[in-house]
């Protein structure tokens, strides 16, 4: 549910189309593309972009150009595979909802993301330093109980808060990297603040019936052990009654399906997870045109596989709703 191409993402590589073929390759009966939204402000664009020449309105002009194909795509090979049409949200602050809504109108639906904390992002080392000395010197509008927190502890705080305001602005059908925070603090403990934080968010999210995403991508960090979200939030999300998606956030065809070998085991057995949800385009048979995901109720698919399962929401209650089943080949490594 959670894709990207070097079409149209600087940082990726290969086409988008290449993404589509390789996931028939494996196997798959679905997949989402959810390339990076625009942004607005050009302060905000990554050094790729700005490498890349691009600035605000090439930004969007790319977007725009990323919906035309994928739109392409999924007719093209609407018989067989799945394929849906999302963005990834570039959430900094609440100055980004417009855009994300209104870009939101074109797609099937969104990968719910936070990627800055403070204004810098935080997934390289040198972004995440500058959201730290943010916090240090009291930006962002600390409260004063939080003044004597640690700088880590700040940006941790933040990300969760930040989080929070996306969900209630976007109700994204699927939450990207929930606990990106800790890629590069992978050390840094959980407070209970934090704990409250994320409680706040997992119940949002189980409310409103959107689907977190167990993201592959967090394995190829030095620091991280397991998927996104780590075990300990994971295990508790699943207490709070949060559903589950596949995601491999892969930059490119060669990462289709990166690390899902060893996902099963580790949900059924690491968090007691014995079914995931994945969401599907859906057709009318008088309407070709793709309907926004609901948060319909998730009706159970059987399997003769083993006892993981995998359900899906109908994107509208007038249409087919469609099982899709995990085989032993969708986990081969």
């Amino acid at each position: 549910m959670h894709s990207h191409s070097g079409e149209f993402c600087t940082h990726a590589e290969g086409s988008l189309e290449s993404v589509v073929q390789s996931a028939l390759a494996r196997g798959f009966s679905a997949i989402g593309l959810s390339e990076h939204m625009p942004r607005d402000r050009p302060q905000h664009l990554y050094p790729d972009e700005l490498e890349a020449g691009l600035d605000v309105p090439a930004l969007h002009s790319r977007f725009g150009g990323y919906v035309a194909e994928a739109r392409r795509l999924q007719r093209e090979y609407a018989h067989r595979i799945a394929v849906l049409v999302g963005g990834e949200t570039e959430w900094i602050d609440d100055g980004s909802v417009q855009t994300m809504r209104a870009w939101a109108d074109d797609l099937d639906y969104l990968v719910g993301s936070v990627h800055h904390c403070m204004g810098f992002p935080i997934d390289d080392e040198d972004g995440y330093a500058r959201a730290e000395a943010a916090a240090a010197a009291g930006g962002g509008g600390l409260k004063e109980e939080e003044e004597e927190a640690a700088p880590t502890e700040l940006v941790f705080r933040r990300y969760f808060d930040d989080q929070h305001a996306m969900l209630l602005a976007l109700r994204p059908a699927v939450v990207g990297h929930f606990d990106l925070c800790r890629a590069l603090r992978p050390a840094h403990p959980l407070s209970q603040a934090c704990w409250a934080r994320i409680d706040r968010n997992a119940r949002c999210i189980a409310n409103y019936g959107g689907l977190v995403e167990i993201n592959t991508a967090a394995l190829l960090s030095d620091g991280l052990v397991d998927p996104y979200p780590q075990r300990d939030i994971a295990k508790r999300l699943s207490e709070l009654g949060v559903r589950f998606t596949l995601s491999d956030d892969s930059h490119g065809p060669f990462a289709v399906g990166l690390n899902y070998g060893a996902l099963r085991t580790y949900l059924e057995v690491e968090l007691g997870v014995r079914e995931v949800f994945c969401l599907l385009p859906a057709l009318d048979d008088d309407d070709d045109d793709y309907g926004k995901d609901s948060a319909a109720p998730a009706a159970a698919a059987a399997t003769a596989a083993g006892t993981l399962t995998t359900t899906t929401r109908t994107a509208r209650t007038a249409v087919r709703r469609q099982a899709h089943v995990l085989r032993d080949r969708f986990w081969r490594t």
